[in-house]
Order: C-alpha cells, then structure tokens, then sequence
C-alpha cells in the first residue's frame, strides 16, 4: 500500500529530529553555562514562559525546531536568518500534521520534505566541517 502524504510528512519529521538532533545538541550544549545540561536549562524555564511545566527530549522534532526559533542568537553563526525561517515554518507544519487531522496535497508535503532538507542541508555542512578538522 502506497505511503499517504501525511505519513510521508510523519517519516519526515522523524527523519528531521534524528538530523537535527546533533547539530542542535552541540550549539546548545557550547552555548550553555559549564556543567549546565541546556535541557534542564530550558525546561525550568518552561513554566514561567507556557505556564506549566514541559517534558523535553532531544529526540522531538517540535522541541528541536522550537529550540532553534526561540534560541536563535546561538544558530545565527551557522544559520542564515532564511534556514531560522525553515524552522519556523516547519513548527507550523508539525502542528498541523500533528493536532488536525486534515490530508496534505501533494504540493505542501512537496513543500513540507523540500523544507527539512534545505533545513538539514548546513547542519550536516556543518557536521562534515568539523569531522574534516577532526580527521586532520
């Protein structure tokens, strides 16, 4: 059975938080104070910005996404202010695959997937410069 668009956006999120997750790991965790873990940091923030506590994990597309609109300053370096913007408009789309049972035409999961690839694109620049010094 063919895969529908809304499961095609699903995979994609997926795909998203595992590509993400790294890249947003590793600013966040240099951005932090030393020997703060950036997770904790955020989440006793939570309360006094939504008004109630909130349960994060690395691994949530919705959180990483939110992580890099909220936190910009820390992306800025590696981000253009249009790769910010894909991480916004991905948020919307999460929020709509994730809370309205609406279908998806062809062109906005067109749209959806060809977002979190121009999003990924220089995480993964990113990640590959770095291994390169490593290796060196």
């Amino acid at each position: 059975m063919a895969m529908s668009n809304r499961e095609r956006i699903g995979r994609g999120m997926d795909l998203l938080a595992d590509g993400l997750g790294p890249f947003v790991d590793e600013r966040m965790i240099a951005a932090a104070p030393a020997g703060q873990d950036w997770v904790e940091m955020l989440q006793a923030r939570s309360p006094g910005k939504y008004g109630r506590d909130r349960q994060y994990s690395k691994s949530d597309p919705l959180f990483l996404l939110r992580v890099i609109t909220e936190e910009w300053r820390v992306f800025r370096d590696q981000l253009s202010r249009a790769e910010q913007g894909f991480a916004s408009e991905l948020w919307a789309i999460r929020n709509r695959w994730a809370h309205y049972d609406k279908p998806f035409s062809n062109d906005d999961t067109y749209r959806a997937l060809d977002t979190m690839e121009r999003l990924l694109a220089p995480t993964a620049a990113s990640r590959d410069r770095k291994s390169t010094r490593l290796n060196s």
